[in-house]
């Protein structure tokens, strides 16, 4: 640090906006709980400032510079920049003995879900997504728009990318981590503050693999396109499970409902795919009927839904721009996952797979010959 310490100015208030932002050497942090009931929020923003005082306050994308604060820097590798940040972040407290493995598990579950279940993986890639800055980050829409179906956070989708690169690093390299790719970008790009492109990432993950093709290969198809990696068998060489939350359980799909007046209205975008979709029923549409039944209350939809299994088609009323319309919908399994160890979740662990964890959750300090 330029002065030698790094200073935490943190503001834990009634009528504080929950909020972190980093700077060189110091990062301000604001929330409404105070301490005693939500410390464990609170120091997950701290871990996740404090790493961004080496990812991105002196390791920076170059499409960042240089800085101006009248326009938009629009910058392709914020998957790196914030995404990567967010897992360390987690990862770092982890480390730390503050949270367990299934807390921490607990912890990836809603990004990997929001990643591998996410429509928005249809449209765009993590680069993609973080070329979108300028639209999403405290910007704010005055017209109705479609970002449930076409967006994911790249601060999401950058950390699922790094669980998902520590993991294939780990498994398919003998002593390569993330972490190592990580010191490789500090000493090329945070010690010397050159800024990196999205081609020095990619290039620096041939280096330290020892292998340009399999770094290219999985830029190729993971960040700059819109694949997703095996997590389920990923997460399986380290003892966790990657499950559904409601196997067997029929689904209409991911949309939010408001129920007044004795009207069910879908009032957020229905998601690409999913059977309210197929149904053809979009925002602020009102669900009169569904197999027969009239709905009335959120309660109605979830009654008739109880009833059915995946795969059972009904028919479905709705109005439609003051259009009453009659549709089939087919009930389909609801894919939204969860991540456990597997031990909590009733499956034996191989030794090897615990011996795996261990090396990727412990923590490095003390560690004889640690780099630093």
């Amino acid at each position: 640090f330029d002065f030698g310490t790094y200073t935490f100015l943190s503001d834990y208030l009634p009528w504080a906006s929950g909020d972190g932002m980093e700077h060189r050497n110091s990062s301000v942090l604001s929330d409404t709980q105070p301490l005693s009931t939500g410390m464990m929020d609170n120091f997950s923003t701290v871990a996740h400032e404090f790493f961004h005082s080496w990812n991105v306050e002196r390791m920076r994308p170059k499409a960042l510079e240089p800085f101006d604060f009248s326009q938009a820097n629009m910058s392709g590798e914020l998957w790196l920049a914030e995404g990567f940040t967010s897992y360390y972040g987690e990862l770092t407290i982890r480390r730390a003995g503050f949270l367990t493995d299934d807390e921490f598990a607990g912890s990836l579950s809603g990004e990997v879900n929001a990643v591998v279940n996410g429509t928005g993986r249809r449209y765009y890639s993590a680069v993609d997504m973080s070329r979108q800055a300028p639209f999403v980050d405290a910007a704010q829409s005055i017209d109705p728009q479609n970002r449930l179906n076409t967006f994911i956070s790249y601060y999401t989708f950058g950390e699922v990318v790094a669980l998902g690169l520590d993991l294939t690093l780990r498994s398919r390299f003998s002593a390569v981590t993330l972490d190592d790719f990580m010191r490789a970008m500090w000493r090329k790009f945070g010690k010397t503050e050159k800024p990196y492109t999205l081609s020095d990432v990619r290039l620096t993950l041939g280096e330290v693999t020892h292998d340009q093709g399999f770094a290219d290969d999985y830029f190729n198809r993971y960040i700059s396109g819109r694949e997703v990696p095996d997590y389920q068998a990923l997460l399986g060489t380290v003892g966790f499970l990657l499950r559904k939350t409601r196997p067997g359980a029929a689904w209409l799909g991911d949309g939010t409902f408001s129920a007044a007046g004795g009207r069910v209205t879908l009032s957020t975008s229905a998601r690409v795919g999913q059977p309210i979709y197929l149904a053809g029923l979009e925002r602020g549409d009102v669900i009169t009927t569904l197999d027969g039944r009239s709905i009335m209350t959120s309660f109605d939809l979830d009654s008739v839904t109880a009833k059915h299994q995946p795969g059972d088609a009904v028919e479905i009323t709705f109005q439609s721009r003051g259009t009453q319309v009659t549709s089939r919908l087919i009930f389909a399994e609801n894919p939204r996952v969860e991540l456990v160890t597997a031990e909590s979740g009733g499956t034996a662990v191989t030794p090897g797979a615990l011996e795996a964890r261990r090396r990727w959750l412990a923590s490095k300090a003390g560690a004889a010959g640690a780099p630093r």
